[in-house]
């Protein structure tokens, strides 16, 4: 979770400087994999990627 009073500051910083408009984006991507062979599991990975654009 991402501090509201954090979001306010950046974005009054940013529409202070000249900007009309101002915009932030999160991301929040999880991944899961496995691999097979003969029969049987031979990799099960797992990966979370959180951050901004």
């Amino acid at each position: 979770m991402v501090d509201k009073q954090l979001l306010k500051e950046v974005l009054g910083v940013a529409l202070s400087n000249g900007g009309d408009f101002a915009d932030i984006f999160f991301r929040r991507k999880t991944k899961h994999g496995h691999r097979h062979g003969a029969g049987r599991i031979e990799r099960v990975n797992s990966g979370l990627d959180a951050g901004q654009v």
